[in-house]
Parts: C-alpha cells; sequence; structure tokens
C-alpha cells in the first residue's frame, strides 16, 4: 500500500498485483481498482495471441493463431514460469518466452527467456522499493542495498549495507560501527604503514585485512598486509603496445614493488626467445601460421620452415611462392616459362635432326634405294616410251610430207611413159 500526505488523510492505493501476480502462472495480471479500499478484484488475462480472463486465478487461454497455439511450445515456455507469446499470424515457427512481472529480461525467440528480478532496483511487494518511484529504505538511510540473488524465484534477499563503517542487515538499514579500520586504528597503522588501504567489512574482531593499491586485485588474510606487486605489462599499457606491435607477447617475471623495468617481451612458440625492455628477434616458424600448415595438409604434405628468412616455408620440399600463385602453387613465370622454354628446346633439336637428315642423303644418295624403287621404275619407263613416240611421230610427219610433194609433182607434169596425164589434162 502507498500513499503520502501532509496534515491530512492520504489516498492510499494498493495494486494487488504486487502480491498475487504469480498466481496468474505466467499470464498477465490486472488489478482494475487499485484504491486501498478495493480488494480481491485482480484478474488474469490471456496473451500471445490467446483469449480468456479469469478473477483471481489463472484463465482458460484459447489460442486462435501463431506458434503459440502448439502445446508443446507453450509449455517450453511455462515449465520456466514464462508466457508463450505469438508472433506473426499464420507462423507457426513465430513464437517466444517472455518473462513474467515482477522479473524482467528480454524476450527469447522459440525458446526460455533469461529473466531476473532484483529486489533493490525492481518494484515487486517484495522488493526494497514499496513501489515504482519510491526510494528503499537503505538508501534513505544512506546506506547501499544489495540484493545477493537476482533468480525470480528467489525473494527477500536483499540487504542494507554500511558505506562508512561496518555493518549489514536484511531487509533493513543495518547499525554501523565504525570498525577495525577507523582511521588512527592499529589495523589502519599496519596497512597504511605498508602502503595499502584497511578493510573491514564484518563487525566480528579481527576479520579487518589489507588491500593493494588500484593497480592491483591482491589483498591479504584477515589481520595481515598483503603481498602487493605491479604487474608492469598490465599498469603500463605502452609497454604491452610494444611487445604487440611486433606480434609478442608482454611478460613481467617478477611483479614484486622493489622489481622494476624487468617486464619482457616474448616470441611466440615453444622455447621461445625473449628481450628485456624491446621487442624481441624472433626466428618465426612459418609452419607455426595454421594457413600455412593447412595448405600442406591438404596435399597429404608437412610442412617445413628451413630458415628464419620469410616466405621460404615449404611442403615436402616443395616451395611455396608468395601470394599471386595459382592453384597449384605455381605462378607463370616461375613455371610455365621453364615449360614453354623446355618445349622450343625440344622443336629445335627436331628441325636442326630434319635438316642433317636430308643434307646426308642429299650428299650420299642410297644407289640399291633408288634402284629397287619400283615407282621410279614405273616413272622411267613411262618416260622412255614417251620420247620414242616422239620420235616417231617426228619420223611420220617428215615421211608423210616427202610423199606429198611427189604425189603433187606426179599430178602436175604427168609423166610421158604409161598414158599418165599431163598437166593440161588435168585443168
Amino acid at each position: 500500500m502507498t500513499g503520502l500526505a501532509v496534515a491530512a488523510a492520504a489516498s492510499c492505493t494498493l495494486d494487488e498485483c504486487l502480491e498475487n501476480a504469480s498466481e496468474c502462472k505466467g499470464q498477465e495480471c490486472l488489478d482494475a481498482n487499485t484504491l486501498a479500499t478495493s480488494t480481491g478484484d485482480w484478474w488474469c488475462k490471456c496473451t500471445g495471441g490467446a483469449s480468456g480472463t479469469a478473477l483471481g486465478a489463472p484463465a482458460e487461454c484459447e489460442y486462435t493463431y501463431g506458434g503459440c497455439a502448439e502445446a508443446e511450445n507453450r509449455q517450453v515456455c511455462e515449465a520456466s514460469g514464462q508466457r508463450c507469446v505469438a508472433g506473426t499470424a499464420g507462423d507457426a515457427g513465430d513464437w517466444r518466452c517472455a518473462c513474467v512481472a515482477p522479473a524482467k529480461g528480454a524476450p527469447q525467440s522459440r525458446g526460455a527467456a533469461v529473466c531476473g528480478l532484483d529486489e533493490c532496483r525492481d518494484a515487486c511487494l517484495t522488493c526494497a522499493r514499496a513501489g515504482a518511484g519510491e526510494m528503499d529504505p537503505c538508501t534513505l538511510a544512506g546506506q547501499e542495498c544489495y540484493d545477493s540473488d537476482v533468480s525470480p524465484a528467489a525473494l527477500s534477499t536483499w540487504v542494507c549495507r554500511c558505506t562508512e563503517g561496518v555493518g549489514e542487515a536484511p531487509l533493513a538499514p543495518a547499525a554501523c560501527q565504525d570498525g577495525e579500520c577507523v582511521e588512527g586504528g592499529a589495523a589502519w597503522d599496519v596497512c597504511r604503514g605498508a602502503g595499502q588501504v584497511c578493510i573491514d567489512d564484518d563487525v566480528a574482531q579481527d576479520t579487518w585485512y589489507c588491500q593493494c593499491a588500484s593497480d592491483s586485485t591482491e589483498r591479504a588474510l584477515l589481520a595481515a598486509v598483503a603481498a602487493c606487486g605491479v604487474n608492469e605489462c598490465e599498469a603500463t599499457p605502452a609497454n604491452a603496445d610494444v611487445c604487440r606491435a611486433a606480434g609478442q607477447v608482454c611478460k613481467d617475471p617478477d611483479t614484486r614493488l622493489e622489481s622494476t623495468g624487468d617486464w619482457t617481451c616474448v616470441c611466440p612458440g615453444a622455447g621461445s626467445v625473449s628481450a628485456v625492455g624491446r621487442a624481441a628477434s624472433c626466428a618465426v616458424d612459418e609452419c607455426l601460421v595454421a594457413a600455412n600448415r593447412a595448405v600442406c595438409e591438404a596435399r597429404g604434405e608437412t610442412c617445413t620452415d628451413p630458415t628464419a628468412a620469410a616466405g621460404d616455408w615449404n611442403c615436402t620440399g616443395v616451395q611455396l611462392l608468395p601470394r599471386g600463385e595459382d592453384d597449384d602453387g605455381c605462378s607463370f613465370w616461375a613455371c610455365w616459362w621453364w615449360l614453354l622454354l623446355l618445349l622450343l628446346c625440344c622443336c629445335c633439336c627436331v628441325i636442326l635432326a630434319l635438316l642433317l637428315f636430308v643434307r646426308r642423303r642429299h650428299e650420299n644418295p642410297d644407289e640399291d634405294d633408288w634402284k629397287n624403287n619400283t615407282d621410279f621404275k614405273a616413272t622411267a619407263e613411262d618416260a622412255e616410251g614417251l620420247e620414242m613416240e616422239d620420235e616417231a611421230r617426228a619420223e611420220y610427219k617428215e615421211g608423210a610430207g616427202v610423199g606429198r610433194q611427189e604425189s603433187s609433182k606426179s599430178l602436175l607434169y604427168g609423166q610421158s611413159e604409161g598414158g599418165a596425164s599431163t598437166p593440161s589434162d588435168a585443168v
């Protein structure tokens, strides 16, 4: 119940859902009338694509669409004390679990959400704040409110802690005491003398302890000085940056306060080289790089790095070339140039051999081959026959010409004997 008035009766309100929300079993709890005089009028309402209400008890919900219409989906949410909320109508896979008030948390799609209840910050019946917007009693007393368990099922787990002095109390302001670390006290002197801070968070005797400065989280056992140290790689980021820029790790082998300037840069890998106060000169094994090993392992080979030089790692003796390689690890100028040169050499050898062969045949022909060649014989016989035919044709033409001349003479002049014709008879 909340309400406040000055010199008059207050108008008190009472939201019954702060106490009865869990009774709705994942449904929405509503209080129709929050006046203090109106009680027993809270009710539960179905949500997430379902319809139904009930007064003072969980409602019988009727799911008309979405993934919450499936019983197995609703059971996922209800098993965690949450409610099922449907998404897009007609999409059976669009559903999520939502926290039930007063617990808070982001809804989770198709699974239980992560819900919490911080009784120092949230508003609930058991919370430190009686109602939303009100200040908790711890803060009002100048103390700190702390909830040690923020799970929705853990209720009334908040306490008030003293900010000045020592003391703690559950569900109410604590009675604070000075404690053993009061300034000028024996415990305070011990810690201050060691350059540390005295802390006493328990009202019991001899529960104080010394804690190192802010650059260290070391603390001592009860009633003792802490063994403080400073890690120079953490306390001075510039030291770590020197090593990180070289791909190395910064380490401080001795973190005692009196040991300074001994931070080192350590090379990666087993048996690594290191250097004090600077980056080390590392002999890098390029086969330690996962990508390089993967290239060799994909071929069923072993990665080896013969020297500390960059880019000379190999797969079973086959040197891999820098970036710009083809899929077989062979660039154009490194492999195909040699193949082209080899092909040209082979062509030159063939041409030279042919030239030598032709020259030898021309200078020393094989007579037996020429004589035994039947094609050559046939060609020679044909040539001889053609030559004889040409001579016969010439003789025929010559003889035929002489015969025609003699016949012409006989016809023109005739002959005196034998009744031969005379030229006049011929006319």
